[in-house]
């Protein structure tokens, strides 16, 4: 599953063809289902047509932006979230969500992810735009679905010890702190 803008920047064409070669190359049965609001329609037009080129129509599903309670449908609804941003992320909060909600999650390694899986132990780390190694880890995930299981029980874990409301007021009081004892 891809929850987040639809935007070159986001990745969603890397994952659109790594579920292709899934699918062709390798013969998995895999579906992936898309959130979020399209912001480029030029973008969407191309996937759209990339999804037709590649016979994937029959297994995308699209559920536009969802509010809170569609996003724990979403959540509920998919095995893997993926979000392979081109861009580093400074906070990746659909992964966050994500891994709350009890999924792992396949990331590129940059930005704020390597910490958030470091934190969390809820998911794996790709090459970033490698539709090759992005494929590989997916694929992994599927052939060993009682790891995945438990890295989205970690990564639920990892986000209430690290990303709670008081864990975060925690930190944030310290910094201040520590700033304001550097003065």
């Amino acid at each position: 599953g891809y929850l987040s803008a639809v935007v070159p920047r986001k990745g969603l064409d890397l994952l659109v063809d790594a579920t292709a070669r899934l699918v062709d190359t390798r013969g998995r049965q895999v579906f992936l289902k898309v959130a979020g609001q399209v912001l480029d329609r030029g973008y969407w037009s191309r996937l759209r047509q990339r999804v037709r080129d590649t016979g994937l129509e029959s297994r995308f599903t699209y559920v536009a932006e969802p509010a809170l309670a569609g996003k724990r449908a979403f959540f509920e609804g998919i095995s893997v979230f993926c979000l392979p941003s081109r861009v580093p992320e400074a906070r990746g909060l659909a992964a966050l969500e994500a891994l709350a909600a009890g999924r792992p999650v396949l990331l590129p390694r940059h930005g704020s992810f390597p910490e958030m899986i470091d934190l969390t132990r809820g998911g794996e780390l790709f090459v970033p735009e490698s539709v090759e190694d992005l494929t590989d880890h997916l694929e992994k995930m599927m052939d060993d679905s009682v790891s995945a299981d438990e890295m989205g029980r970690a990564g639920a874990e990892g986000v209430r010890r690290s990303f709670s409301i008081d864990e975060m007021c925690e930190k944030t009081e310290a910094a201040y702190a520590g700033i304001a004892s550097a003065d």
